[in-house]
């Protein structure tokens, strides 16, 4: 005689069941809120909360259960302690269609290296993010690699909607800026107003050869602010990069 079976629905657990809920009060209490206060904010403020890859797990339960507002715009995320682990935990919810308003993310300070930001170009390119107008990735530990995987996102369609690029205090050299500068001059980022490169210690005359030629071919024409000091290049290099600026009008800090 066949034993009866309950309806599967009655059977299965929802995420928010599994989740230990004293343990649920506890992390956003650690962060300095409650989950009721990030329900409706507009300005998602993480900075310098210690957020693990294991915390990751839970800022994407919140935002998968609604705990964090839908149509939310601003998502700031830097001076933690994730890696390529956690960041791939979120933009597994971002492909999913999650956070589709978001315009502002600041990843910035947290040790993502290349591989994280594969890992977001990768969701970028999958449609993941389409109103994102300030992408922040300053300190990420990011090397000429980390620049291909955007280049080759952006190639595909990703961030049309850019303004503002934090690419600072990296490991970038001549070879990303390149990839940047003729993808820039291809057309894409049209919106890009601001444009920060600075301590990028390896970058030097053919990088900013690249960025003078693209500027004077006229890439970029909302651009505003660019942003190289502190790298390699020789007086030569600076001064190429200046005079195509000055004709732009740009403002420029080298």
């Amino acid at each position: 005689r066949a034993v009866p079976t309950k309806p599967l629905a009655s059977t299965m657990t929802t995420a928010s069941q599994v989740l230990d809920q004293d343990a649920w009060k506890k992390f956003w209490r650690r962060l300095g809120t409650t989950a009721d206060k990030v329900r409706v904010t507009l300005e998602c403020e993480l900075s310098g909360k210690e957020l693990t890859d294991s915390d990751c797990e839970m800022i994407a339960h919140a935002i998968t259960s609604g705990a964090i507002n839908k149509t939310l715009p601003t998502l700031l995320l830097g001076y933690n302690k994730f890696t390529e682990t956690g960041l791939a935990t979120l933009t597994a919810q971002f492909e999913r269609g999650h956070l589709a308003f978001l315009s502002d993310l600041s990843l910035k300070c947290n040790a993502l290296g290349d591989g994280g930001i594969r890992v977001l170009a990768t969701a970028l390119k999958k449609g993941a993010l389409p109103r994102l107008h300030t992408l922040n990735c300053y300190a990420t530990r990011m090397t000429d690699d980390g620049v291909s995987a955007l280049v080759e996102a952006i190639k595909e369609g990703a961030l049309k909607h850019l303004e503002e690029l934090h690419l600072d205090s990296n490991l970038i050299g001549d070879a990303g800026v390149v990839m940047l500068a003729e993808v820039m001059q291809a057309g894409y980022l049209e919106d890009l107003q601001l444009l920060h490169l600075m301590s990028n210690t390896q970058l030097g005359d053919a990088g900013l050869s690249a960025l003078a030629n693209a500027l004077s071919a006229g890439a970029l024409p909302t651009l505003e602010k660019l942003g190289v000091q502190n790298n390699s290049a020789s007086s030569d290099g600076k001064e190429a990069l200046q005079r195509a600026c000055k004709d732009r009008e740009l403002k420029l800090r080298i």
